[in-house]
């Protein structure tokens, strides 16, 4: 038997005037203030106290995304629809890499992705030296580009490793297993790719849709031992699970919807968290149980839900397998001698 608590606190922080990322790859939110970047840990542990120092020699100007490396050296800054800056906290340097200057070409919002170098070494005391020779993934309006960085010398250089084409109308990913899902041709071609600690992109078994999906339809995760994705048929009060391999992706299971309007997934312990802000509900749903339907009865979220009138902003945060989500409300957000200090604390299974 399965059960579903919900805490009735939650994590409060309040951004208003300033800007606010998640960086899934790397756990933790970024937040921009008076132009000094500063980060707070999302681990699995939930160590809000942690933080890198803050990043205050970045120049300024237009800032649509952040992510950083995974040994958190780098920071990739998305600026405009063409360039991306890349920032080195140790050398404190900063130069710029852009998409092919082709007709109609842009890098899509968010589709900027560091990858995992198998050539560096994994085993080296310092975290800095393996980012001597990193590669970036741009999601372009033509498809996904690598670019190789080298950090080697004196001078940091960029060079565009390989080129994939195709007409990319929306992507999804699951940066912590380097999986990219891009809607492509009339936007219902799903075509999963995964890179393994490699430059040179895997190619995975596409999915096809009778209708063009939109963003909130598709969720990428890992479930058990494999990567699906879950579509949500808003037609025929469903969602579908298919789960991606190399040689077919297979739908796996088909659930009923109990409710209509907006979703948001979570995974928490494999299981499949449908919270619907509409009906204040959270629907659980486990796959290798041969259901249609929920696991168990559905359990009532106990937590601030923004209304349409609402003048709070709040974020949603999915992180997988430690956190049903986060609600950033009204409350204090305290930068005290470069670290944080959050009031609250986190929503937990």
């Amino acid at each position: 038997m399965a059960e579903l608590c919900l805490s009735e606190k939650f994590i409060s922080v309040d951004f208003s005037g300033n800007k606010v990322w998640h960086d899934e790859a790397s756990k933790q939110l970024v937040l921009l203030k008076q132009n000094v970047y500063y980060t707070l840990d999302l681990s699995s542990e939930w160590e809000l106290s942690r933080s890198m120092s803050p990043i205050n020699f970045v120049p300024g100007g237009k800032v649509l995304d952040v992510k950083f490396s995974f040994s958190q050296r780098l920071v990739a800054i998305q600026r405009s629809d063409v360039n991306v800056d890349i920032v080195d906290t140790s050398r404190v340097a900063e130069w710029q890499v852009s998409c092919r200057l082709k007709r109609g070409n842009c890098v899509l919002r968010g589709g900027v992705f560091w990858l995992r170098n198998s050539s560096t070494d994994p085993l080296s005391t310092d975290s800095h030296r393996r980012d001597v020779n990193s590669s970036l993934v741009l999601v372009t309006r033509l498809g996904l580009e690598i670019h190789n960085l080298s950090l080697k010398g004196s001078n940091s250089k960029s060079k565009l490793l390989s080129h994939l084409k195709y007409t990319v109308h929306r992507f999804w990913s699951l940066p912590q297993h380097e999986v990219l899902l891009l809607a492509t041709d009339a936007g219902t071609e799903l075509r999963p790719f995964q890179f393994q600690n490699s430059d040179n992109p895997v190619k995975l078994a596409k999915i096809s849709l009778e209708m063009v999906p939109s963003q909130k339809d598709v969720i990428l995760a890992r479930v058990y031992d494999g990567i699906y994705c879950l579509y949500i048929d808003k037609g025929n009060m469903c969602f579908r699970l298919f789960r991606i391999g190399h040689k077919e992706s297979k739908c796996t299971n088909v659930f009923r919807l109990h409710y209509p309007g907006e979703f948001d997934v979570s995974v928490v312990d494999n299981l499949l968290c449908l919270h619907s802000s509409q009906a204040k509900i959270s629907c659980i749903y486990d796959i290798r149980e041969g259901y249609s339907s929920m696991c168990v009865p559905p359990s009532a979220i106990k937590m601030p839900i923004r209304s349409n009138n609402s003048s709070e902003k709040l974020v949603n945060v999915r992180i997988e397998s430690s956190a049903i989500g986060l609600e950033f409300g009204p409350n204090k957000l305290n930068i005290d001698e470069d670290r944080f200090s959050v009031s609250g604390t986190c929503i937990h299974p």
